[in-house]
Parts: C-alpha cells; structure tokens; sequence
C-alpha cells in the first residue's frame, strides 16, 4: 500500500489553516487544536513555527497584508494614502474578515 505523503508545515501554511478557521468558525472559534486537526498534525507541532495563539494571529496578518497591493507611489500623498486604504480594504474582503461575527474582537 502507498504512504500518503504529508505535505510539510510552514508558518504560510499554518496561517492559511487558520484564516480558513476564522472564516468557518469565527475567531472565537479559532484554536491551535483545531488548526493542528485541520493540518493533520498534533497541535504541539504548530509551536515550532508559531509561539502561541498572538503569533498565529501575526501570521494570519501577514498573510492577509502580503497581498495588499500598493499601487505606484506618486506625488500626491492624498491620493497614495487612498490606494493604500483600497488596498488593505480589498485584502480584508477577500479573506473574510470583515464578514466574521466576532471580527471587532480585539485580537483581530
């Protein structure tokens, strides 16, 4: 019989499992058990690359925040602070936040 091969951890792929959580469950539903489940691992094994619950919540950030995009910065700082603003508000509404019952939580 074939061993099904297990795709390696990463802090990326950890953030993924866990926006995936806060989309489904809220974050209020949102553990390290659960994100450990849903990756197939033991929850003990997400601590070597993320250090408790804040720091996976950094990452979830950082995943959201890599795919803002800037746009061209030009002379018109009004105009660049508006693009950034349409940036990050695109990013928020592609990965749910913005739709979780408990986004206002002060963790997010």
């Amino acid at each position: 019989m074939a061993r099904k091969q297990r795709i390696p951890l990463s802090r990326s792929r950890i953030a993924e499992a866990a926006l995936e959580l806060i989309c489904t469950d809220g974050l209020s539903g949102l553990s390290m058990r659960k994100v450990g489940a849903s990756l197939g691992v033991e929850a003990m094994s997400l601590y070597r690359y993320v250090a408790h619950r804040d720091d996976l919540l950094d990452a979830v950030h950082e995943l959201i925040l890599v795919e803002v995009e800037l746009g061209e910065v030009t002379d018109d700082w009004v105009e660049d602070a508006m693009q950034i603003g349409r940036g990050l508000r695109e990013g928020l509404l592609r990965s749910c936040l913005l739709y979780t019952s408990d986004a206002a939580d002060d963790s997010l």
